[in-house]
């Protein structure tokens, strides 16, 4: 799972190496006193060798100043600036100082400092720290989203102990009351009572209802919690929706015997929220895989490249050659940039804005940010993009993300596949609309699931939350588009889009 102690002390070390500082911290608010705790340190912190955690007043100091400005700062003469006392007691001498906050949604979290860099710090390592700053708060994010999941569940289980959806007692399975809420939702309760005779209940959930029933009724057992998919009838007799039921069964004293309690819960809301954040995490997690390899071959190029220039310096070779490894430096350092920043709109998503957009600029979106991990599990990745495609009207972000969806379930359907694994994403025009089809040589889709799996939570694996293309099933469909699913000429799955080229069909 990501950490972000480990992120911390990685981007630390990069950041180091790559301006030949000495020293350097990360530092997080403290939220009762405003000051700054560094508990990720690297180098030689303390004159004495001692071991621990840095605090910077929020009132003193260089550190001060940018908890209290929320502004980057760069000193190459430390000791005459009027600023600098402030320093913890027994910390290393400062000479030279590049520091940046660390901003979380636009709340001031923490601080990243290098320091004692042999040579004066330049706007090029501002530029450095501010990629490691981008990376530490996509980790704030993910770690906000964890704790939104954990007081999720914390609410649902108050939830479950204080509300009831319906209610109904059990003698020997007759029916002894049942709450007008109950007679709503289920409508005819049959009396001998038994879950196989209620209609709508989810087919493979009667079983295991039963054998619940069973083990308080007949074992003993005193209470027992589960929870189940009901269809309720639609009021106009249309396509019914799917509803997630918390019940709750418990032997209770009733009357002068022993009866069954059971409690029902409508948690659909709760159940989707949780879901949702998964899901959510879920894509964050195979993002955050893919960063480091989307980022290590260009941080690699650009040491190589720093040693080369070097070289051209200290034996003055043809200026023209230095300029040429810089401008590859540069080059490098925007791919790191551009990973990060695609990275963080994943991350921080905004309202749909749609535009005019190539349907290309959206599949290579997708394939900057999980291209590298699908190939590192040993899948071909291949592409066939019209050159000439027509424009269309789209939010390049949700696009990426339908993209992005179907070429990770793609290659987790053949993760365990013995032949060749290979995904062909193409781009073509149609008539009146742009055509994008995902193909694989998986094993496909069997026929009888085609037409549910864009259902919301269907799903045939025990690791997913069954959302994933129920929501590309959305984004497509607020495009005015269509999304289809059949077999590929590979023998596996294929999934056609079809986005109108006509602003007045999207968006509806």
């Amino acid at each position: 799972s990501l950490s972000l102690e480990r992120v911390a002390h990685l981007g630390l070390d990069y950041a180091r190496k790559l301006t030949g500082s000495t020293l350097g911290f990360v530092g997080f608010v403290d939220s009762r006193t405003g000051n700054l705790v560094a508990p990720v340190y690297s180098g030689d912190v303390w004159a004495g060798g001692e071991s621990k955690t840095p605090v910077f007043s929020r009132e003193r100091g260089l550190i001060g100043w940018i908890l209290r400005e929320g502004k980057p700062l760069i000193v190459n003469d430390v000791a005459s600036d009027p600023r600098f006392p402030g320093v913890p007691e027994g910390h290393e001498a400062i000479e030279r100082l590049i520091a940046l906050p660390i901003f979380s949604q636009d709340e001031l979290i923490g601080i990243i400092a290098l320091a004692n860099a042999e040579r004066d710090y330049t706007n090029e390592d501002r530029r450095v720290l501010e990629r490691i700053s981008s990376l530490l708060s996509i980790a704030v994010l993910r770690l906000k989203a964890e704790d939104a999941l954990a007081s999720s569940e914390k609410r649902f289980r108050s939830l479950v102990e204080s509300a009831h959806f319906g209610t109904l007692i059990l003698r020997e399975r007759k029916v002894s009351y049942m709450s007008s809420a109950l007679k709503e939702l289920f409508g005819h309760v049959p009396s001998p009572f038994s879950f196989k005779e209620i209609q709508g209940i989810h087919p493979e959930d009667v079983e295991r209802l039963e054998r619940v029933l069973h083990r308080v009724e007949e074992v003993g057992i005193e209470a027992l919690d589960t929870e189940f998919r009901y269809f309720p009838p639609s009021s106009d007799g249309g396509k019914r929706r799917m509803k997630w039921i918390y019940c709750r069964l418990k032997r209770v004293k009733y009357e002068d015997g022993t009866a069954l309690l059971l409690n029902f819960i409508d948690i659909t809301k709760a159940k989707e929220a949780e879901m949702l954040i998964n899901d959510r995490l879920m894509s964050l997690g195979r993002i955050t895989a893919g960063i480091a390899h989307e980022i290590k071959n260009p941080l690699s190029g650009i040491n190589i490249y720093l040693k080369a220039l070097k070289r051209v310096l200290e034996e003055g070779e043809d200026p023209e050659k230095g300029l040429y490894i810089i401008e590859q430096i540069r080059a490098a350092s925007e791919r790191i940039d551009s990973v990060i920043r695609q990275t963080m709109d994943f991350s921080r998503p905004t309202p749909p804005r749609f535009r005019p957009l190539n349907l290309n600029e959206a599949v290579r979106g997708a394939l900057n940010l999980v291209g590298g991990t699908v190939k590192k599990g040993g899948v071909e990745l291949e592409t066939d993009l019209a050159p000439h495609l027509p424009k269309c009207y789209g939010d390049p972000q949700l696009l990426s993300q339908v993209v992005m969806n179907l070429v990770t379930n793609a290659a987790e359907a053949m993760r365990n596949h013995d032949g060749t694994k290979k995904i062909l994403i193409r781009t073509e025009a149609g008539e009146e609309t742009v055509v994008l089809k995902v193909s694989d040589s998986g094993p496909g889709i069997p026929p009888e699931n085609r037409n549910r799996i864009f259902e919301p939570f269907f799903t045939t694996k025990s690791d997913t939350t069954g959302l994933g293309l129920s929501i590309c099933s959305r984004i497509i469909l607020d495009h005015g588009g269509t999304i289809t699913v059949g077999e590929s000429e590979m023998g596996g799955a294929e999934f056609t889009i079809e986005i109108p080229l006509d602003r007045r069909r999207s968006r509806r």
